[in-house]
């Protein structure tokens, strides 16, 4: 079956340009990065950030508990930061974003006072790091996801959410408590592909072990389509690729050159 195109935007420089349109700009003005205390990649928090408080957007990077973050090291230095790593412009990011004071302080999804709904937008980047688990495995953060994903069909409260790479697994994991079903179930999405996944195992299992399968013995790509309700729902690649559902955008990874 062939998927339906609507849901495909360009790869590379116009993916970017989509997302940083002038048009969502001007329409929303609050983000929510929740990150785990470790692991997420640097490039897919640090970029989005860089790019929205530049046009004067309020952040709030939130973690579990309050802990100050800390991304996966090895994107940074490193033999596999400079074959595999973050790009220069997203170290550069990341500097300045790792000492904001947003990073500094952040929110805590877990306590009884946070609203999520006080975003208009909610981004999820990814990491291969098994640190990742921790957002992805988040009751806490689960209870927040539902109300606010909901928001992002329709015309009434308009919401964003946007998910990178394993940061799409935090959606597939949590449960509707209307449909009992997977946010994702109904919904359009990317994620890493198997084949990447594979490779960049393959390529430094001799080093790294399982490094890269967060989940040792299975496939992200492989774990998303199990929560769909039909397996054109879902678009595996190739590289840089961004596919939208209404107000839910996912990239499958986020390179900057």
């Amino acid at each position: 079956m062939r998927f339906p195109e609507k849901y495909l935007d360009a790869p590379g420089e116009q993916c970017q340009n989509n997302l940083s349109s002038t048009r969502l700009l001007k329409a929303m003005t609050r983000l929510a990065i929740c990150v785990p205390d470790y692991g997420f990649d640097p490039t897919e928090a640090a970029i989005p950030w860089k790019c929205l408080v530049d046009h004067g957007w309020e952040i709030d990077v939130v973690t579990e508990t309050g802990q100050v973050p800390q991304c996966d090291k090895k994107m940074l230095s490193g033999l596999l930061a400079d074959v595999m790593g973050s790009k220069q412009p997203a170290r550069v990011a990341y500097e300045s974003f790792s000492t904001s004071s947003s990073f500094l302080t952040p929110k805590s999804w877990s306590n009884d006072a946070f609203d999520l709904m006080q975003y208009d937008v909610l981004l999820l980047p990814g990491g291969h790091d098994k640190g990742v688990k921790q957002i992805i495995e988040s009751e806490s953060l689960k209870k927040h996801l539902p109300r606010f994903f909901e928001a992002t069909k329709g015309d009434g409260d308009k919401k964003v959410v946007a998910a990178i790479c394993h940061g799409v697994m935090v959606l597939s994991t949590t449960t509707s408590p209307v449909t009992s079903k997977s946010l994702l179930y109904d919904r359009a999405t990317t994620t890493l592909p198997v084949h990447l996944e594979r490779l960049a195992y393959l390529a430094t299992a001799p080093v790294l072990g399982d490094y890269y399968r967060t989940y040792p013995g299975k496939y992200t790509a492989n774990l998303v389509q199990s929560a769909l309700k039909e397996p054109a729902q879902f678009i595996p690649g190739p590289f840089n690729l961004t596919a939208s559902d209404e107000r839910y955008i996912c990239l499958l990874l986020l390179d900057i050159a």
